[in-house]
């Protein structure tokens, strides 16, 4: 979407940017977590309807500084494994 066809495909920045890919991320894993705690596992706790709207709202609502606050914590997840030697 960089480069010589970013203008031509300006439109569909929303959908196919990373910071949409990491909006998409946001509502599977939420979604995810909402259908665990719905299962009734003892190790996930119940989820009020009130923190289930929450949780709902984020990627709704989600912005350009909260796919950055996401790389800035995964870089730095990384930096940290690369220093354990995990990686």
């Amino acid at each position: 979407m960089d480069g010589r066809y970013a203008g031509k495909l300006d439109a569909l920045r929303p959908w196919l940017s990373e910071a949409a890919f990491m909006r998409q991320r946001v509502f599977v894993e939420i979604h995810w977590l909402l259908a665990l705690a719905a299962a009734g596992l003892a190790e996930v706790p119940k989820i009020s309807a009130a923190d289930e709207a929450f949780l709902l709202s984020l990627p709704e609502n989600f912005s350009d500084a909260d796919a950055q606050r996401i790389k800035d914590i995964e870089a730095l997840l990384i930096m940290t494994l690369k220093q354990l030697n995990i990686s």
